[in-house]
């Protein structure tokens, strides 16, 4: 199993061991259940695609992404879950590989200033509670509307929490 791994992926056993979630505890999944170390090849030997992989564990991510929707992240688009994602385990929401507002803008540099006030202190008027956060408006899986957004950006998602 698993631990035949760890003799060399030493820093894998670190992650799942300090890790809120993991998908190695969660079940009985095992390193093989991805991973085929005697004939694959696929990069970290894996056993079919990325977007396979996830999707045969998470069938109503499958079915989410299978509506027509017009837009979506171009990497979701090319089925590289794992670019957002830690398919071994994570401390974050969802797996995310970092917390969601440096995550996001490791790629949307431009939006670490300009855009809508996010953070910690920033809160959602309409909970009272939850900071604000990219993924509060956008959902890089796939929306209806332009820039991946929740809502019409014209004035639908606006009016969430600024009233008139």
């Amino acid at each position: 199993g698993r631990q035949l791994c760890y003799t060399c992926h030493q820093e894998k056993r670190e992650q799942v061991a300090g890790a809120i979630q993991s998908h190695l505890v969660s079940g009985n999944k095992e390193c093989t259940y991805c991973h085929n170390p005697h004939a694959s090849t696929r990069e970290y030997q894996l056993i079919n695609d990325d977007k396979s992989l996830c999707l045969g564990c998470h069938p109503e991510m499958e079915r989410k992404l299978e509506k027509e929707l017009g837009y979506r992240h171009p990497e979701v688009v090319k089925g590289n879950c794992s670019i957002c994602h830690d398919s071994h385990a994570s401390s974050f929401a969802h797996f995310f590989k970092g917390e969601n507002i440096e995550l996001c803008t490791e790629c949307h540099t431009k939006h670490k200033t300009a855009c809508h006030p996010v953070g910690e202190t920033i809160i959602d008027p309409r909970d009272k509670q939850s900071p604000i956060k990219c993924n509060t408006c956008h959902n890089p899986m796939g929306t209806g509307f332009e820039h991946h957004l929740r809502l019409d950006g014209k004035q639908a998602l606006c009016q969430q929490c600024h009233h008139r």
